[in-house]
């Protein structure tokens, strides 16, 4: 099992949202799902609302990336021929 495949099945596993303890009164949305959830004092920034959220914005992220890597391969290769 990889890594990312860990990661996710731990995060399934345990929680959806960050553990305490919380800032008081600070309450955000979640920028992917639009769930509100409590701010962790932990973290300085944060616009997700859990691991679980954090690995599927990750891995979209790294999608588009490929897809727009690919694309610019294949206008590359155009160009050249």
């Amino acid at each position: 099992m990889d890594a990312a495949a860990r990661e996710v099945q731990r995060a399934d596993t345990t929680t959806s949202v960050w553990e305490g303890p919380y800032k008081r009164n600070a309450w955000k949305t979640c920028k992917r799902c639009g769930v509100r959830f409590r701010h962790p004092k932990r973290f300085h920034v944060i616009t997700l609302c859990g691991p679980v959220c954090v690995r599927e914005n990750e891995l979209e992220r790294g999608r588009a990336y490929r897809i727009t890597y690919e694309q610019r391969k294949a206008a590359r290769a155009q160009e050249r021929a």
